[in-house]
C-alpha cells in the first residue's frame, strides 16, 4: 500500500521543469515574431491591393508618351485614408509609391511599384525602400528600390544604374529635407554633389542606397559621378533634382529629369546659364 501511495505522488522534478519551460521559451521565441511578421504582411499586402487600382491610370497615360508623360501628383494622404495606408502617390516615370500605418511594424513599411516599357507593354516591379524588413513585405517586394547599380562599362548596364540613381536621389532628397537635413551641393556653381566628397549628404545617400560597389577613393571602375539640382528663378538652388552624370572607364552617361538622356557626353556640355546649372538639350 505504501508503495502504490508513494508512486503515485511522485511528480516532475526540478530539471525536468527547467527543460519544459525552456523549451517553451524557445518556441515562443521563434514563433511570436514569426507571427508578427505575418500580421505585418497582411496589413501590407491590403496597402499593395490599394495601391494596384492606380496601375490602370499609370497604363492609360503611358499609352500617350510613354511613361515620361504620366503625371505626377498625390492620390492620398490622410490618417483616414484608410486604417493601414497612409499614402498612396504616383511619382516620375509611373512609380507608385505606397506607405502604410499602424501594422505593428518598428518603420512601417513602404513599397514601390515600379513600371517599365516591354515590347510595348508595362511590367511591373514590386520594390521596398531599405528601411523595410523584407520579412514584413509580400515575398515578391523583397528586393530593394535603390537596387540595380551596377560597375559594368556596357552601355545598358551604365543606363539602368543611372535611372537607379536619379530615383533614389529624388526619394532620398525628400527624406534628407524631413529629417532636417542641411542641404547645400559641394559644388554651388553648378549646382551639384560629387559622389568622391565625403559630405554628410552624400555619406548619407550610399547609406540609404545600400550602394557597396562604388569606390569612392580609388576613382575605379567609376571615374565620375555627379546629381545636380535644379535653380529657381532668382538663380537660387532648390531640392528638385535635375539631372544625374556617370562615367565609367571611358564611357559616359547623362539622365536628365525629363527623361532625356545623353550617351557619350559631358555634363559639362549641358551647364547653362548664370550661374549655371544642368540644362536639357
Amino acid at each position: 500500500m505504501n508503495r502504490r501511495m508513494n508512486y503515485a505522488q511522485k511528480g516532475f522534478n526540478l530539471i525536468e521543469v527547467m527543460i519544459v519551460v525552456a523549451v517553451i521559451g524557445l518556441l515562443a521565441a521563434v514563433a511570436v515574431p514569426a507571427f508578427q511578421d505575418y500580421s505585418i504582411r497582411s496589413k501590407v499586402s491590403e496597402a499593395l491591393g490599394m495601391a494596384s487600382s492606380l496601375k490602370s491610370t499609370v497604363v492609360e497615360q503611358a499609352a500617350n508618351g510613354g511613361l515620361a508623360n504620366v503625371k505626377t501628383g498625390i492620390v492620398g494622404d490622410s490618417a483616414s485614408f484608410s486604417r493601414y495606408v497612409r499614402a498612396l502617390a504616383i511619382e516620375d516615370a509611373g512609380v507608385i509609391s505606397v506607405t502604410t500605418q499602424n501594422t505593428g511594424a518598428r518603420v512601417d513599411p513602404e513599397l514601390r511599384l515600379v513600371p517599365s516599357e516591354n515590347g510595348g507593354g508595362i511590367v511591373w516591379s514590386c520594390l521596398k525602400t531599405s528601411a523595410t524588413l523584407a520579412s514584413q513585405v509580400p515575398p515578391i517586394c523583397r528586393d530593394d528600390v535603390a537596387g540595380g547599380y551596377r560597375t559594368s562599362t556596357d552601355p545598358k548596364d551604365i543606363e539602368d544604374t543611372v535611372a537607379e540613381l536619379m530615383r533614389a536621389f529624388k526619394e532620398f532628397t525628400k527624406k534628407w529635407l524631413a529629417d532636417g537635413g542641411v542641404f547645400k551641393p559641394d559644388n554651388v556653381g553648378n549646382a551639384s554633389f560629387s559622389w568622391s566628397n565625403n559630405t554628410p549628404f552624400m555619406d548619407a545617400f550610399f547609406e540609404f542606397a545600400g550602394i557597396t560597389d562604388f569606390n569612392r577613393s580609388g576613382y575605379a571602375p567609376i571615374s565620375d559621378f555627379k546629381v545636380f539640382y535644379k535653380r529657381d528663378a532668382n538663380g537660387k538652388i532648390t531640392s528638385e533634382v535635375s539631372g544625374v552624370y556617370l562615367q565609367i572607364g571611358g564611357t559616359r552617361h547623362v539622365l536628365f529629369s525629363n527623361g532625356d538622356t545623353a550617351s557619350g557626353k559631358h555634363y559639362g556640355d549641358f551647364l547653362a546659364g548664370d550661374p549655371k546649372q544642368l540644362t536639357p538639350p
